[in-house]
């Protein structure tokens, strides 16, 4: 979830691109970066990843039920 925002700004670094098109890539490489970290939880009791694509993290794991606290 982290490198692929990396290897976007790589390869637009590659092909030469302007600063100002970084300021402008950037912040929404970081809001798409945090809300995929933010949405996705792993359950403790059965290791399952559980990922919202809503605004809100999820709070039960739809594999076995449990609670992700």
């Amino acid at each position: 979830m982290v490198s692929t925002p990396l290897l976007l700004c790589l390869f637009a670094w590659n092909r030469g691109e302007q600063a100002g098109e970084f300021a402008f890539l950037l912040p929404f490489l970081m809001l798409i970066t945090f809300l995929n970290l933010r949405n996705t939880r792993f359950c403790d009791a059965c290791g399952a990843t559980q990922y919202s694509r809503g605004v809100s993290r999820p709070r039960h794991c739809s594999r076995c039920g449990a609670s992700l606290s």
